[in-house]
């Protein structure tokens, strides 16, 4: 229904759809993106690498900031506040307002680093995946002495605090109600291999902009499921739940996405269109041939009914996503369900935002038509 309807309103789409197909049926396109997928697998492996990638990632943000103005939003910062961290420390600024974010899968650390050029006084919070646990190499500065983190040999930065976990199993904040019989469903159908975390992280606190940049990791050493489908789920309503119910009124929220016409990204475009202010922005050149783009919603307004709507059915989505994952299921059908793609549904959210769906999508099918007729394997 989705591509149909696009391919009727848009030549550009139509034009990338034809060579996303070429690009699928080309035995030379399959090995150009397992190379990919194994360098991103090995890009911690060497210093080199992982410069590399941190680079693109501070790029990545310079870009966002010219585009969007991600860093220097116009309604007021963060008032100073005497809440603290779970470690004590105040996120204030000798009584001034401050800039704060969130940086949900912060390593490397890329986008912090550039958030830090515009707003040299932020505080930022991040979580991400342990190295032993298959994450990244943090290469910026941070706290070392906060949330158990290890020594880092970038140095340190009490302006940056990062917790060491898997944002994807913070069981008393992502469980739907009625919340005690869930969270004992959840545990007693995973089981006690797969640790929950019940700490809520950084409770209290309320950031200017959330990133929500993960994606699943194949060296993610002790995942949920072996599903990359499944835990694609439940990575994206983790981050999303998160930034809902750690956003100010008023933030901005920035998501890395793929895949525009997937009914998912779809259905997100419209839900956050009820209640912040949404653009899309594709960077160049290094997602120029992949359909990777980020939604970058401004005007956040978290407490409203249609935010809270949002959260609780994302709260839902993780809830199935966990036990599917705890039952083994490992195909895309069972996650695409999660998503509830009814026909119904898709028609009606078409009939409401198709126009602005193509208007928003233009420049990003394009960048990636354009890049994808010159791509060595179409």
């Amino acid at each position: 229904v989705i591509q149909r309807y696009l391919r009727e309103k848009s030549q550009t789409f139509a034009e990338l759809d034809d060579l996303r197909e070429l690009g699928w049926a080309n035995k030379a396109g399959d090995e150009y993106y397992r190379k990919q997928r194994e360098r991103a697998d090995a890009a911690d492996r060497s210093a080199k690498d992982r410069k590399a990638m941190h680079a693109m990632m501070v790029n990545i943000g310079d870009q966002l900031q010219d585009a969007t103005g991600i860093f220097t939003p116009p309604t007021p910062l963060s008032p100073p506040s005497s809440i603290s961290s779970s470690h004590g420390s105040p996120l204030s600024n000798n009584g001034r307002a401050q800039f704060r974010m969130l940086d949900i899968c912060i390593a490397p650390g890329g986008y912090s680093e550039a958030c830090l050029k515009y707003q040299p006084t932020a505080q930022i919070r991040g979580i991400t995946l342990s190295t032993a646990n298959g994450g990244h190499v943090m290469e910026i500065p941070y706290s070392s002495n906060t949330f158990g983190s290890l020594t880092n040999a970038a140095g340190e930065d009490s302006r940056v605090k990062v917790r060491f976990e898997d944002v994807t199993m913070y069981l008393n904040e992502y469980c739907p109600e009625p919340k005690p019989q869930n969270r004992q469903h959840v545990v007693e159908s995973v089981g006690p291999a797969n640790k929950f975390l019940t700490v809520r992280p950084f409770p209290g606190v309320h950031f200017d902009v959330v990133f929500c940049d993960g994606k699943v990791l194949r060296t993610h050493a002790s995942r949920l499921s072996s599903s990359e489908s499944l835990e694609s789920v439940r990575l994206t309503v983790s981050q999303l739940i998160l930034a809902l119910q750690r956003i100010r009124p008023g933030g901005s929220l920035v998501i890395l996405l793929h895949q525009l016409d997937l009914w998912r990204n779809i259905k997100l475009l419209y839900t956050l269109g009820q209640f912040s202010t949404v653009s899309l922005f594709k960077p160049k050149p290094s997602h120029a041939q992949r359909s990777s783009f980020y939604m970058v919603a401004k005007g956040v307004d978290p407490c409203c009914a249609a935010a809270e709507e949002a959260v609780n059915e994302w709260k839902t989505i993780w809830f199935n996503a966990t036990l599917a994952g705890a039952e083994k299921a490992d195909d895309n059908e069972t996650a695409g369900a999660l998503w509830e793609e009814e026909e119904e549904d898709i028609k009606w959210v078409l009939d409401k935002i198709g126009d602005l769906l193509v208007e928003m999508g233009e420049p990003i099918w394009t960048v990636q038509r354009d890049a994808l007729k010159v791509a060595s394997y179409i």
